[in-house]
């Protein structure tokens, strides 16, 4: 007959076994799955407009630092119209500086050039300088929100509202994946000439190296770069790009719950779209507007951050860059490779700044009556009425 202890053991070793059960089994799932994404996303070619695959595209979600793409597309607009260059001045304003991290943290009075400015908000995710830009193109922040705004509507994003230019929570700053492949679709088709920007995995400023959020730019082959954003109340978001032989795709993933399942499932829908696994026949033009399909945006913070704030932690774990097959993948991202050295930045105007003009052909921008959006059977057009300014468009009325 066994002592109680003996027995006690026993039982423990039992219940030790099935915890290790447990978590091995969850680790294999979670491997076989990797990228696996429930909340919203799509996958598109921006050369054609092809949807591969989409889900929720409709939902409205806090955009976070996606916004800085409307921000550098404003910015293009004014550049493309010569209403500013590359090397005008923006200054940091009092308004500018006392805007949260992530920031350059300049003092009040620091002059800049546009094409600085534009790395630092792109590359850095530079709050304070998303707004100083903005004040320098529209003369305040909230003119230039209204501009962003104007935009939105030009491009036939619904379900999108801009409160800021530099993506901290506000609960009426919203956006959906349809709004975001809309707007990163017109960046790609109408901007070429900045494509190189989003590409820039870091930026040196004096002796401070400012690496670039994005992931893939280190561990994802092709990759052309575009934003991430993350506050707590919209999870980890993405807008990705890359090119594989001569053929484009961007996926588009909000709402991701570490900055890991962000990577991972971008470059799944990247790699799953280049190996011709993803093969929908809708494209960007075939969604009718209709504001009731679109659901209310959700808050992310329960599941994304601890009560301090920050976000809670998940190691990367770099594989092979497997096709996804299923079989044992355990990453879509592969070994850090070398990239392009960090991008120079500074502080001052002209030579100084190392900025120089580059002579490019603007794409013209389309006019308002090709602005349309479809289903199969229905054709509605956006109605912009040439008298229509950036104040005509504030922020949307509650249903």
């Amino acid at each position: 007959m066994k002592s109680i202890s003996a027995v006690f053991q026993t039982g423990l070793q039992k219940i030790m076994l099935q915890v290790i059960l447990t978590i091995t089994i969850g680790l294999t799932s979670a491997a076989a799955n990797v990228g696996d994404h429930d909340g919203p996303f799509i996958v598109f070619n921006p050369k054609t407009g092809r949807v591969l695959d989409a889900q929720r595209v409709r939902d409205q979600w806090h955009p976070a630092s996606l916004t800085k793409l409307m921000t550098a597309y404003v910015a293009f607009g004014a550049l493309s119209e010569k209403h500013i260059s590359m090397n005008s001045a923006v200054t940091i304003s009092a308004n500018a500086l006392k805007v949260p991290p992530s920031k350059m943290g300049f003092r009040t009075g620091t002059k800049l050039t546009v094409g600085n400015a534009l790395k630092m908000v792109v590359v850095k995710s530079a709050n304070d300088i998303a707004v100083a830009l903005g004040e320098r193109i529209a003369g305040s922040e909230s003119s230039f929100v209204r501009m962003m705004n104007r935009e939105a509507l030009r491009l036939g994003m619904v379900d999108t509202n801009f409160v800021n230019p530099h993506g901290l929570h506000h609960k009426d700053q919203v956006t959906s994946a349809r709004d975001m492949a809309l707007l990163t679709h017109a960046i790609i088709r109408e901007y070429p000439q900045h494509a190189e920007l989003f590409r820039t995995p870091a930026i040196r400023h004096g002796k401070r190296v400012l690496k670039s959020y994005n992931k893939l730019l280190r561990h994802f082959r092709g990759t052309d770069g575009m934003k991430t954003g993350f506050v707590c109340a919209s999870g980890f978001n993405q807008v990705a790009s890359a090119t594989r032989n001569n053929k484009r795709l961007v996926s588009i993933v909000l709402g991701a719950v570490t900055a890991t399942d962000r990577s991972e499932a971008a470059a799944r829908l990247l790699t799953e779209g280049f190996s011709g696994k993803l093969s929908g026949n809708s494209t960007l033009g075939q969604w009718k507007i209709d504001t009731s399909d679109s659901a209310a945006a959700v808050n992310m913070r329960p599941a994304v951050c601890r009560k301090n704030n920050r976000p809670r932690a998940k190691r990367a774990s770099v594989g092979d860059g497997n096709d996804g097959s299923g079989n044992g993948v355990s990453s879509y991202l592969i070994a850090r490779f070398k990239t392009m050295d960090a991008v120079r930045v500074h502080t001052g105007l002209g030579a100084a700044a190392g900025i120089i003009s580059p002579v490019v052909t603007a794409v013209p921008r389309p006019k308002p009556e090709e602005m349309i959006i479809a289903s199969n059977q229905a054709v509605e057009l956006i109605d912009l009425s040439p008298d229509l300014t950036p104040r005509d468009f504030g922020p949307r009325p509650k249903p």
